[in-house]
């Protein structure tokens, strides 16, 4: 079987699998990224995000006509706004006369708009074992309603095995053009290269990104001049056109071992709010996101979600401890007695996802 037909089947097992977790695995979404710049944003900490890029060319090499590159990734959201990963690429061809390519990495998220910050700030330092490098990324995002728009630098002190230092600097947009009726975005982005060892120094991207209702999955149909999605692979640019998929899903590996709350602290720790709450706190739900995704508050807070969508999302605990409805421009609220954490998604667009941590 030819190695782009065995990745191929891979990516389908990894669809087959992602589609057996049950709806509370709710997914990394891709909806927040461009193909060659990551997603920097916090997530629900002990929850396990896996991408899976696909990207093939048929220009000819070697006798093979047509050739594909497959990334695996994983990143596991920690507490305190940090995550940890790796990105791995068996036919990554990055670092020349070297097969294969690992990046492992940590970021953490400096600021954060949702939570009142003018802008998303994170960093990322990691090390790309096939080049011996150190390299890093910040990453500083804005949005405008629909539109938000991502600005990056970075560095590696290897770059692609070559024993000099690289730099890069670019920027990405990501248009959700229906924001409150269809969970898609266009994206794009482009990066210029500062390395004096290559004669084509320009890298770019674009991609049509969507998330499935229903689901667990985030997928993205992407074109780009790069091979891999770790630092050093999107950011050295190439000859040939790549054209792509690329899958998401996520783990709910904190509710596995015990990090979260059971189902029952969750409906002991719940209940109808009074009248007159003596604290209140707001999520917005817009844009097919909870906002802001993580919300820290004291026992006894009444919590309202609001839906400025133009569809129906709900609040339902990923233990299943509560469940509630909320049509467009209407609100739910529940009000935490006990402390835990409380992770909870969107039933029908699993995607979506938040958490209420309660001191």
């Amino acid at each position: 079987m030819p190695p782009c037909a065995r990745r191929f089947l891979f990516v389908l097992t990894a669809v087959a699998v992602a589609q057996g977790f049950p709806a509370d695995a709710a997914a990394q979404s891709l909806l927040r990224q461009t193909p060659n710049i990551p997603d920097g944003l916090a997530a629900i900490p002990w929850n396990l995000s896996v991408q899976l890029p696909l990207r093939l060319t048929d220009t000819p090499a070697d006798g093979v006509a047509l050739r594909d590159v497959t990334t695996l990734s994983f990143i596991l959201a920690l507490p305190l706004r940090l995550s940890v990963g790796g990105r791995y690429s068996p036919s990554s061809t990055v670092v020349k006369r070297e097969i294969g390519e690992l990046e492992l990495f940590g970021r953490f998220l400096a600021f954060e708009q949702d939570s009142g910050s003018p802008v998303d700030a994170a960093l990322q330092v990691g090390y790309n074992t096939v080049a011996g490098s150190l390299d890093g990324e910040l990453r500083v995002s804005r949005r405008f309603g629909p539109l938000e728009i991502i600005g990056i630098g970075r560095g590696m002190t290897d770059a692609f095995g070559e024993g000099e230092a690289g730099l890069a600097a670019g920027a990405g947009v990501v248009l959700r053009p229906l924001p409150g009726s269809i969970p898609a975005a266009l994206v794009g982005d482009a990066l210029w290269l500062f390395t004096p060892n290559l004669d084509e120094q320009l890298v770019w991207s674009a991609g049509l990104q969507l998330a499935l209702p229903l689901t667990p999955l985030s997928l993205s149909l992407l074109v780009a001049n790069t091979q891999t999605t770790t630092l050093q692979g999107s950011t050295l640019p190439s000859d040939e056109l790549w054209v792509g998929l690329e899958l998401a899903f996520s783990i709910p590996t904190g509710a596995y071992f015990g990090l979260h709350s059971t189902k029952g602290e969750s409906r002991e720790a719940t209940r109808v709010p009074p009248v007159e709450p003596a604290r209140t706190e707001r999520v917005e739900i817009e844009g097919f996101a909870f906002r802001p995704l993580r919300l820290v508050v004291p026992r006894g807070t009444t919590v309202v979600w609001t839906n400025r969508d133009k569809v129906v999302h709900t609040v339902t605990a990923e233990d299943g401890g509560f469940d509630g409805t909320v049509p467009p421009d209407r609100s739910f609220q529940l009000t935490f007695e006990r402390p835990g954490s409380y992770p909870y998604f969107c039933e029908p667009h699993p995607f979506m996802r938040g958490v209420v941590v309660v001191k």
